[in-house]
């Protein structure tokens, strides 16, 4: 397991940024980045790139999250 620092912005269905942070997890194997006890799971084979966009429900609606700026710490 390896210590990243990303950047999450999250957006809803109409493109409008509700939230951006910054935030640290860890890079479990390529594909999988645990980030305050959520799992986000790359869409491409090789894992994560620059950005990766996920799609979540949370509240009944869906939001885009945008993971991007993936630096190694530790």
């Amino acid at each position: 397991m390896t210590i990243v620092s990303v950047r999450m912005r999250i957006k809803d269905i109409n493109g409008t940024t509700l939230s951006e942070t910054k935030e640290y997890g860890m890079l479990i194997g390529n594909r999988t980045i645990k980030i305050e006890d959520r799992y986000f799971h790359a869409g491409r084979k090789a894992g994560f790139g620059k950005t990766n966009c996920i799609y979540e429900r949370e509240n009944g609606q869906f939001h885009k999250v945008i993971i991007d700026r993936i630096e190694r710490i530790a």
